[in-house]
């Protein structure tokens, strides 16, 4: 199960581990993208990846696999 919150963490919790729960949290301290999380989806094909669209239009892919860095993303414009 994965919840997003309008200050843009996401929350990844099995609802199915009863004794000890799980739960991990994405963009705790907002460094990827501070606004609200509008749209959360899985990535078919791919159970560990899922998909996060910000209210900034701003969208990012996940891997539950993998840890969120402690640094703030460095993005290139690119314009056509």
């Amino acid at each position: 199960l994965i919840i997003g919150f309008s200050a843009g963490q996401i929350q990844l919790i099995d609802p199915f581990q009863k004794e000890l729960q799980v739960s991990r949290l994405y963009n705790e301290d907002r460094l990827v993208d501070g606004t609200a999380v509008t749209c959360l989806k899985w990535v078919p094909g791919q159970p560990q990846c899922f998909l996060a669209a910000h209210a900034s239009g701003n969208a990012y892919l996940y891997n539950e696999e993998l840890s969120c860095n402690a640094t703030p993303p460095v993005y290139q414009i690119f314009k056509q």
